[in-house]
């Protein structure tokens, strides 16, 4: 993945988009994490209904930031939309190499620092506001 995505424009509209990208991203990571840490199969379910609202979620942010011209922070997002869809639509009976490939996916490509600094980014973007 590239280097975390720039903020979104200044104004209010861009603050609005920031505050529910920075939300949205903060569920995301707790899922990741869960679903890392996590080899229990009582909470898959609960975690793939989760990220099938997530994934639809990212859908409609990517496009709110792609109209308000933040293309970079689109492109972060529709980079998560693979990951959200593969926690979404889990294995009925994962073994523990489809878990270690989907540790060594997100650890390899710095998935939770990008997903952390992004967010970290347009929270600061909401409380200092230009």
């Amino acid at each position: 993945m590239p280097s975390p995505p720039t903020l979104a424009k200044s104004g209010s509209s861009g603050r609005v988009l920031d505050a529910y990208v920075a939300a949205h991203l903060r569920q995301t990571e707790g899922l990741l994490l869960t679903a890392l840490n996590t080899d229990s199969s009582e909470l898959r379910g609960g975690d793939a209904e989760l990220a099938a609202s997530l994934v639809d979620s990212n859908r409609l942010y990517a496009v709110a930031a792609q109209r308000a011209g933040n293309a970079r922070l689109a492109d972060f997002l529709r980079q998560l939309e693979p990951l959200l869809l593969e926690l979404a639509n889990p294995a009925v009976a994962p073994d523990i190499s489809v878990r270690q490939g989907l540790r060594d996916y997100v650890r390899s490509n710095d998935v939770l620092f990008q997903v952390r600094a992004t967010q970290a980014r347009l929270d600061e973007r909401g409380v200092h506001g230009t």
